[in-house]
């Protein structure tokens, strides 16, 4: 009932309960504080609660077991000013989970400075290959950079192993290469269901119309791609959300009910 109060000040009272509740809970209690509308902008207002999230945060990132749940924090901190976002990631960067170095990554990317490329440049090398993916991606902003970036993503390109053309496909489709559209097309019609659900992704992200047929299907059919195009949809640029949204909307209301219980479901 907390969360349905619209005043910053009961998120106090919410983080209380983070101690006293399963992960399960945690879940719920996390969301609950980042479904206050404007909340980056309200925390400037409230600069101790604002310190008592990221504290609360950072000693859930550190004793918490749970992977996705530390996954969930890191999606978070935009909602931090950046001093204090700053020392999380570089914790963050250091684990020894793929998933929680590649989210890390992700965020760094989006302070648009040239002084996160020592902390990120390293991880070009990383045995994950998705890790290097997002390294990738993270450091392409800089040119001077981009020379290197290209050879790494040839690399990857070169090799036929399924971790190998999943960052590929990674890589292009986040960054919106054109110009490797055949490769993308090349893997549509891919034995691997994972593979071909990347491949129909980094297409969405290159020329939407072309994608948005298979996209669609799977969001609102039981598909075995279902729930990866939906837990993939959030990261999707905003423009690109809301063509899919209005395409969703004159499919039919049994097509947004599977829909929504996908997005339910991530």
């Amino acid at each position: 009932s907390l969360g349905k109060i619209d005043n910053i000040v009961v998120i106090p009272s919410l983080l209380d309960m983070l101690f006293k509740y399963d992960t399960k809970m945690k879940y719920c209690i996390i969301e609950t504080v980042h479904a206050f509308p404007d909340l980056r902008a309200r925390l400037q207002d409230h600069p101790f609660t604002q310190l008592n999230l990221i504290e609360t945060y950072e000693k859930i990132f550190l004793e918490e077991k749970d992977v996705e749940l530390k996954l969930l924090i890191l999606n978070h901190l935009q909602h931090f000013d950046t001093e204090r976002v700053i020392d999380f990631l570089q914790n963050a960067i250091k684990s020894p989970h793929p998933e929680l170095r590649q989210k890390a990554i992700a965020a760094m990317r989006t302070f648009h400075d040239r002084g996160i490329v020592a902390y990120i440049k390293p991880y070009l090398q990383d045995s994950n290959l998705s890790t290097r993916a997002a390294a990738i991606i993270a450091l392409w902003q800089f040119a001077e950079l981009k020379q290197l970036l290209l050879t790494e993503l040839i690399g990857l390109m070169a090799r036929h192993e399924k971790d190998h053309v999943l960052a590929a496909l990674k890589v292009i489709g986040t960054l919106g290469f054109s110009w490797e559209l055949r490769y993308v097309k090349n893997h549509l019609d891919h034995s691997d269901e994972e593979i071909q659900a990347l491949a129909v992704l980094a297409l969405l992200q290159i020329d939407s119309r072309a994608a948005l047929p298979p996209f669609l299907f799977s969001l609102t059919h039981k598909t075995s791609n279902s729930l990866f195009f939906a837990k993939s949809l959030k990261d999707l640029p905003k423009s690109l959300q809301l063509i899919v949204f209005h395409q969703i909307q004159g499919s039919g209301e049994e097509a947004i009910k599977t829909c929504i219980e996908h997005l339910s479901a991530t």
